[in-house]
């Protein structure tokens, strides 16, 4: 016959219980948590009847650490997975398309646009002053020839309201009736209605650039749609 042997490992924590999970309850019953302890056997036997006592002894610090790194890590089913808040995942976000819009001004929209562009910088711009007359004949005769021609002598200042937004139109109305009028036709036509040589000459400048590149524009839109 084999004689049993038994051998008894001190704990610092409780007594010696029958069955393992009744040491794991006292611990629990004593506020600590899963992986703060560890259930050992304190009394080993070479009966397979007799399994020995168990008891429960406090983790220091690191053990706790080591022992909470090596826990295992929970498996998700594919059924947990399919239930509707069963696990957080972050939200699939489908991409957005972007959709760009190019609007195209029409020849007037620009050249209303210009025209309106043209009067609100001529309203903030200061009026020229008549230049100095002279005593001597020969210094006038000096200063009107090179300042402005002689059709337009004393045109200072405009006679009609409206006026840098009138150039457009007659610029408008002369180009209809001949498209190869020049710009000095232009302006005596404007000078004619009451307006001013300078504010003539200045929007029928602004005009024709504005025409120009609208024509431009509207031959790239021409020219897009083929």
């Amino acid at each position: 016959m084999t004689k049993s042997t038994k051998t008894e490992i001190k704990t610092t924590e409780g007594k010696a219980y029958s069955r393992a999970r009744d040491a794991k309850a006292k611990a629990l019953a004593e506020g600590l948590k899963e992986g703060e302890f560890e259930v050992v056997q304190t009394i080993t036997s070479d009966k397979e009847s007799d399994p020995g006592k168990f008891s429960w002894h406090r983790l220091p610090k690191l053990a706790q650490r080591v022992k909470a790194a090596e826990a295992p890590i929970p498996m998700v089913t594919k059924s947990q997975m399919e239930q509707p808040g069963a696990v957080d995942r972050p939200p699939v976000t489908q991409p957005t398309k972007k959709t760009i819009t190019i609007d195209l001004e029409t020849p007037e929209q620009y050249a209303a646009r210009k025209a309106k562009e043209a009067e609100e910088a001529a309203a903030l711009a200061p009026v020229t002053p008549p230049p100095a007359t002279s005593a001597a004949p020969k210094a006038r005769k000096t200063s009107t020839k090179t300042v402005m021609p002689k059709w337009a002598q004393g045109k200072f200042r405009s006679e009609i309201e409206s006026p840098t937004k009138t150039v457009w139109h007659i610029a408008d109305e002369l180009i209809e009736r001949k498209p190869e009028i020049s710009r000095k036709a232009i302006v005596q036509e404007c000078v004619k209605r009451g307006i001013a040589y300078y504010t003539a000459r200045t929007q029928v400048q602004l005009w024709r650039a504005a025409r120009i590149e609208s024509m431009a524009n509207q031959a790239k839109v021409n020219g897009g749609k083929k």
